[in-house]
Order: structure tokens, then sequence, then C-alpha cells
């Protein structure tokens, strides 16, 4: 037993001669728009390419946001809130800012990244932390895309947009050069464009755009190539459906097709009522809700079988029960029923 406890206060003695390096480990801290479940470890900006920069405070009246900016401004989020918890807790993580020259109206700097940290630190009239850095266009795409890994809120819209911004701009003077260096996959930066392949005329009948997804934008983008005006309003009647997700992006064709089928339908029953009449038909709604269809023209006892004849075949597609009366149209009369 007495050797035993030798051995243990040798071993103490040992532990309490060594020196061990001191360090502080820095507290975790959930960046503003940060997803809970995304932990890869962002970009260093302020030691980017080995130049230690400083972060320092800087008036939010003497910014503006970047031409190429990568967020649309429906996916801002709640600014009020963030501006809340910047003003509790503090600004966590610094915006990336890069001097404008000459200054414009008393702006010295536009936000490559962190817009929303920049609007939330206006909203509550505090000075916004930021790295000030010099940088070219290529370079600040890049690093917004980076910084913007770490967060999700960035939608496919957006994204699409931005890139095509960057092309139409020259900012990559290829789609391949926009690949290889912002990092996206050719079969993926070619999903994306589709958003940019829509008809522009379907595009801005989407109240959010950025709520369709990829899938849902090739089959929009393939569809409205070469549209017709006729067809052009098919399609624009199952927009509201395909925002909402009602219709999912594999049943968008047939949807679209069906509404062909419809409209087509439609126009010839009116194609061949006009024919036989020389006159429009006319559908009028009574007080109890039902519908009354009338034709005022002047006819032969054949048309008015041949009418009849039409309006009992609409009448049995739409599941209305025909009239036990039948009125007898006379040659030279109104016909009306």
């Amino acid at each position: 037993m007495h050797k035993e406890k030798t051995t243990q206060a040798a071993i103490i003695d040992l532990i309490d001669n060594l020196e061990f390096e001191k360090f502080n480990e820095a507290p975790i801290k959930k960046s503003e728009g940060t997803s809970k479940n995304h932990f890869k470890k962002p970009i260093d900006f302020a030691n980017i390419d080995g130049q230690q920069e400083t972060i320092k405070p800087i008036s939010p009246d003497r910014c503006k946001s970047w031409a190429f900016a990568d967020r649309h401004e429906l996916e801002m989020g709640d600014i009020k809130s963030l501006a809340l918890s910047i003003k509790t807790y503090g600004q966590q993580e610094p915006i990336l800012a890069r001097p404008i020259e000459p200054q414009e109206d008393g702006v010295e700097f536009e936000i490559i990244f962190g817009n929303r940290r920049w609007r939330a630190c206006k909203l509550i009239n505090i000075p916004v932390k930021a790295i000030i850095r010099n940088i070219s266009d290529q370079d600040a795409a890049i690093a917004q895309k980076e910084e913007n890994e770490n967060r999700k809120e960035i939608s496919d819209f957006s994204k699409a947009i931005h890139y095509k911004n960057l092309l139409d701009k020259k900012i990559f003077l290829t789609m391949a050069e926009l690949s290889q260096k912002m990092g996206v996959g050719k079969a993926t930066l070619s999903d994306l464009m589709s958003y940019t392949r829509i008809d522009t005329r379907i595009i801005s009948s989407i109240k959010y755009p950025h709520k369709v997804s990829k899938k849902a934008a090739a089959k929009l983008a393939a569809l409205s190539q070469n549209i017709s005006d006729k067809s052009l309003q098919s399609l624009l009647k199952i927009i509201p459906d395909i925002e909402s997700g009602i219709i999912s992006a594999r049943q968008i064709e047939s949807a679209f097709l069906q509404q062909e089928l419809a409209l087509n339908e439609n126009s010839i029953r009116q194609k061949d009522l006009t024919e036989t009449t020389g006159s429009q038909i006319k559908r009028e709604q009574t007080t109890d809700g039902s519908f009354v269809f009338k034709i005022n023209s002047f006819i032969t006892e054949k048309q008015a079988e041949r009418i009849e004849a039409l309006i009992l075949k609409l009448l049995s597609r739409s599941k209305v029960v025909r009239p036990a009366e039948q009125v007898q149209p006379l040659e030279g009369e109104t016909y009306e029923n």
C-alpha cells in the first residue's frame, strides 16, 4: 500500500511540473441568418490572402448595396427582428464593404455582403462593423458567394438572376468561367439558368418567383419557348397553382395540355354557335344563381333545331338537367331558351 501511494504521488508531482499552453476557447456564436444545422466554417475575410485587415465601424448612411447583390428584395427576411437582436446582443459578424471612388452623394462604400446586417444597423441608427477591402468585381462575387454558403435563405431564383447579371455585365465572360471561378457545377448552373429562359410575361405574373423550384422553372422555360399568345393564356391560367404547389413540377405539362384542350373546346363551341346564328351567344345569370343562354335572332326552324342540339350537348357535358318543357320556335320569330 505504501508503494502504491508513492507511485501516485510521483505521478501527481510529474503532472504539476508540466507546463501547458494556456488558451481561451472562443464562445460559439450564432451568426445572423445562419441555419442551425449548418456548421461550415466561414471564410476569414479579415485575413484573406494573408492581408490582416481591421474591422471598423462605419455609418450605414455612407453605404449602398452593391449592384450585383445576390439576395432578392423578397428574401431580406425580418429586418426588424434582426435589428432587435443586434441592439440586444451586438453585431456578431462584420460585413464586407468596398470603397467607392469617387464618392457618390456622401456614399463612400458599397456592401459586398451583409446587406441584412447593414439594413438592421441603419434601422436602429448605429454604426455597422465592416471589413473595408478594395477588391475587383470578380473577387467580390466570389467572396459574396462563399459567405452566403453559410446561409440558407438565398433562393435558386435569386442565384439565377445574380449569375445572369454577372454574365450580362461581363464580370465573367462565359458560363464556363463563372462555373469554374464561382465553384458552381455546370449542370447546376444550367438548371439555375432555366429561370432566365422563362418568357418574361410568365415570370412577371408570378408573385413570388423565388418559391418556384428549379424543376418547375425548367418545365416553364421549355413550354414558354416560342409560345403563341393563345397558348400563353393557357399557361398563365395554371401559374397560381404552380406557385402555391398544387401543381408539382412533373404535373405542369399535363396541366398545361388540359388547359389547352379546354380552351380549344370552348372556342369551337362558340364558333359553332356564332356560325349558326350570325351573332354571339349570351349567357345571363338569374337571381337564383342559375344561367340562361339567349340568342336573339331571326332564324328558321331548321336552324333552331341545330341550336337546340348544340345547347343540349353543352348542358349534358356540364351535367345540367334539361328542362321538361320545350319552346317550339316559329319561323320569323325570336327563339329564346
